[in-house]
């Protein structure tokens, strides 16, 4: 289903007002790093932005014109209650919010298209995303990345999900990451069918609420066999990166971190540096500059004085590796790290 000729490319977008700045900057990002004949409509599953939060995003035109509509997923009031079914199982380790499943409703929201293409709001995106556009998806109802060793550590072997895999027909290797993923919509209506489609999601869920915990499963679960694996250095958690590379050396296309928290530790590169500058051209910074700012300075500081930390330790451990007393070394480690503190 490749196109010869460029065509308005849809994308969907999920969201709530506590992650619409993230979003605002992901829409930045897209339009910044595309072509001037590329036209967008992003359809945005609304799932609590405010009023004032959607003129924001509207003033983003300003930078380059582009459609936004906004939609409310028809099963949310069943997700809420799937949600909190999954919260009560005693062997999730993650507890995701509701809202990710309503990415399994955009085969019914968006019957009149006949592909999109999904994206987390809390990404950004560093590549002209038209090659997404022009995948080969005759034979396939979705297309997405294929995680990495370290992406898919967690699935550890004999583990309830692990053995999950091995009873629908999977391998490990073939984990659905739905963070970004290309939808055939037209083909899930004219040969899976949405009645069919639906009824599986439900069979889904009922069989093995006990194992799964995510739409990722679910997804991996109706479509299984009709998934292309794709790779663009999509999805990349920073968290992930690979140490023995500077970060400006990896090929890296689209990015999916949280910089606007200071709960995370984000290495100073230029994927940092464009998410700020990316989210300095929304209202949302502009109207609270000092907020922001401060976050931008806690965490700057916080990764430099890391990295000096990190750099004294080092030199530390050839300092003290010669003295043969372990408690000698202890108090002069123990000095140094009074100092820095």
């Amino acid at each position: 289903m490749g196109f010869s000729l460029m065509k308005k490319m849809d994308i969907c977008l999920i969201s709530d007002d506590n992650y619409v700045e993230y979003m605002a900057t992901l829409i930045v990002s897209v339009l910044k790093n595309s072509c001037k004949d590329d036209k967008f409509h992003f359809h945005v599953i609304d799932t609590g932005i405010k009023s004032d939060s959607k003129e924001k995003l509207i003033d983003l035109k300003n930078i380059k014109d582009f459609e936004i509509s906004f939609y409310i997923s028809p099963n949310i009031e069943k997700y809420k209650k799937w949600a909190k079914e999954f919260k009560e199982e005693t062997h999730l380790w993650w507890k995701w919010h509701y809202s990710i499943l309503t990415k399994l409703d955009i085969p019914f929201i968006f019957k009149d298209l006949d592909n999109i293409l999904f994206l987390d709001s809390d990404m950004i995106v560093l590549t002209q995303l038209n090659k997404f556009y022009e995948i080969d998806m005759s034979d396939y109802y979705i297309a997405t990345i294929q995680g990495d060793k370290k992406c898919l550590s967690w699935i550890s072997e004999n583990s309830p999900f692990f053995n999950w895999m091995n009873e629908i027909g999977c391998e490990k290797r073939e984990y659905v990451g739905t963070g970004l993923f290309f939808i055939n919509l037209k083909l899930i209506r004219d040969k899976y069918g949405l009645e069919n489609y639906q009824r599986d999601i439900d069979i889904c869920f009922n069989k093995y609420k006990n194992t799964i915990f995510t739409e990722e499963h679910i997804f991996l679960y109706v479509f299984k066999k009709f998934i292309a694996y794709i790779d663009y250095n999509a999805n990349i958690c920073l968290e992930w990166r690979d140490e023995e590379q500077p970060f400006n050396e990896r090929d890296i296309k689209i990015m999916h971190f949280k910089p606007l928290s200071k709960k995370h530790n984000y290495e100073l590169n230029d994927g940092y540096n464009k998410f700020w500058e990316y989210f300095s051209e929304t209202m949302f910074f502009k109207e609270n500059y000092f907020k922001y700012m401060n976050i931008f300075a806690y965490n700057a500081s916080k990764m430099e004085r890391n990295k000096i930390i990190e750099a004294i330790n080092k030199i530390v451990d050839i300092i003290v590796y010669p003295i043969p007393f372990r408690k000698v070394r202890h108090s002069i480690r123990n000095k140094i790290n009074d100092i820095l503190n």
